[in-house]
């Protein structure tokens, strides 16, 4: 489903929850009134009577791209902390 930036998406109680600001992958951005970005499955937006979202969606506030990779992160922190160990020798005073 392709959708317009700029049109407004309500929730399942009718209230206003922002503009789309564009399609990611499956969720779309969307901005509201303070400029605050926020994105929602596109698979739970309805298209039938205005953009409406499904009231089980699950509403993310960061985005979805960034956030998948951060369990990589921090894997791979884990996986190489500590970098080296200490020294074994101490200097002489």
């Amino acid at each position: 489903m392709t959708i317009e930036q700029g049109r407004e998406v309500y929730d399942a109680q009718g209230q206003l929850l922002g503009r789309v600001d564009a399609e990611e992958g499956d969720h779309l951005k969307l901005v509201d009134e303070h400029g605050k970005h926020f994105w929602v499955p596109v698979a739970l937006v309805n298209d039938s009577d205005g953009l409406r979202v499904d009231r089980k969606a699950e509403i993310l506030n960061t985005d979805p791209a960034i956030d998948s990779d951060i369990g990589h992160v921090d894997e791979a922190v884990e996986e190489s902390f500590p970098a080296s160990d200490p020294p074994s020798f101490t200097p002489e005073r």
